[in-house]
């Protein structure tokens, strides 16, 4: 490592680290963000291993985002319980280290030597004891890989013209990738989908979006069924995730420019091909809300302005300007709100009304009557995404 001095440190006992300073200590640089959840749920380990191992080691976070943003943060409700010291408003480190996965773990030695690049599930006890200790450890050198390209394929394979079609489910997370869904484009069409570094119930709830979406419905979690002997397996904790890295899949797909409309028909086949399970959308008799128009009066049409949506998000809980689709989406979004809610308004313009944060089924109504509409309990034939065990044969 070059000697540098790193400035703008925040919650360190001076505003800036030079490196030749912690020789002699095991430095471990966690480049992190305040969006990575999984950066942040590594936070607690961070802080209890640097405090079994004190001066032997230092570990610093890194981060691009500046101290203000930083500052806010941890000041927050969210951020009050991490006790971490950080360079923040990075560019030196990032560039020596370029990634672009996190959290991406930097392993200095105590003589200033690089010794590995690893993910955050590799910074245990028994690792760091190895290399206080000066022993060789074998861990897997954290590569970034482009999402965007096929997985099992190198850069320099002439993918765009040559392959066809594939799909490929591998389970185990992988540090150089990030976690969520990547789309492929042939012209204006989707002709490939990954879902990285992802559990099984989002790899299959990814599917059933569009599917949904192309029967005309909108997929919300209350329009689902999950009758699995062990959820724990499609769905793990995300604290889990450092503890248990099989429960995380990666999936890719990709199909020919001309079967595009098919490709997430395709994906809920190859998913109940591959995996113990089965996922169908299906239409079945359920209890539903209905959001019905009270009379012919109306009380919603927009006044025009900006478009706004700030129901159950930040005060005032209004919406400005948008459809009525906006509003039941917002509603079926609230977990409070058990049962799915169907727009049977028919109202074509857009909308403005405001809500208190309530979800409380009777509240609810009360407010909106003052607005011509109501939700009134039902049964209707709704589609349903239906995940089950697959049976065992004998």
């Amino acid at each position: 490592m070059p000697d540098i001095t790193l400035t703008n440190v925040y919650n360190y006992p001076s505003s800036a680290i030079r490196l030749s300073d912690l020789k002699g200590k095991l430095v471990i640089l966690d480049f992190w963000a305040t969006w990575c959840s999984a950066c942040l749920i590594n936070f607690p380990k961070m802080e209890a291993l640097q405090k079994e191992y004190g001066d032997d080691i230092r570990i610093l976070a890194v981060t691009y985002e500046d101290k203000k943003k930083i500052t806010r943060f941890f000041n927050s409700m969210a951020g009050q319980k991490y006790n971490v010291s950080s360079v923040v408003n990075d560019t030196i480190l990032s560039e020596l280290f370029p990634h672009t996965g996190i959290p991406h773990c930097v392993w200095i030695g105590s003589d200033g030597i690089v010794k590995t690049i690893t993910g955050a599930e590799d910074v245990t006890a028994d690792n760091i004891k190895e290399l206080i200790a000066q022993k060789e450890i074998n861990l897997q050198v954290k590569k970034d890989l482009d999402p965007h390209k096929p997985l099992f394929l190198s850069g320099d394979y002439p993918s765009d013209n040559q392959l066809l079609r594939y799909s490929i489910l591998s389970r185990g997370w992988y540090s150089g990738l990030s976690s969520g869904n990547h789309l492929r484009k042939s012209g204006n069409k989707i002709t490939g989908h990954a879902s990285t570094n992802s559990t099984l119930l989002w790899i299959y709830t990814s599917a059933a979006i569009p599917i949904f979406r192309n029967l005309g419905e909108r997929y919300c979690d209350k329009r689902r069924v999950i009758n699995v002997k062990d959820i724990s397996q499609i769905s793990p904790e995300t604290s889990t995730l450092t503890e248990d890295r099989k429960s995380f899949y990666n999936f890719d797909m990709i199909v020919p420019e001309e079967e595009a409309d098919s490709l997430y028909y395709y994906m809920l086949e190859d998913l109940n091909r591959y995996t113990n399970y089965r996922g169908s959308i299906e239409k079945r008799n359920t209890k539903c809300l209905l959001l019905v128009r009270t009379d012919n009066i109306d009380r919603i049409k927009t006044k025009g302005g900006s478009p706004g949506n700030t129901l159950y998000g930040k005060a005032p809980f209004e919406m400005t300007n948008y459809p009525v689709a906006n509003m039941v989406n917002r509603l079926n979004s609230e977990d409070s709100i058990p049962l799915p809610v169907i727009d049977q308004t028919h109202y074509k313009g857009n909308i403005d009304i405001q809500l208190s944060p309530s979800c409380n089924i009777e509240i609810l109504n009360n407010e909106l009557r003052k607005y011509g509409l109501c939700l009134i309990e039902a049964t209707r034939p709704l589609y349903i995404f239906i995940l089950t065990d697959k049976p065992k044969h004998s």
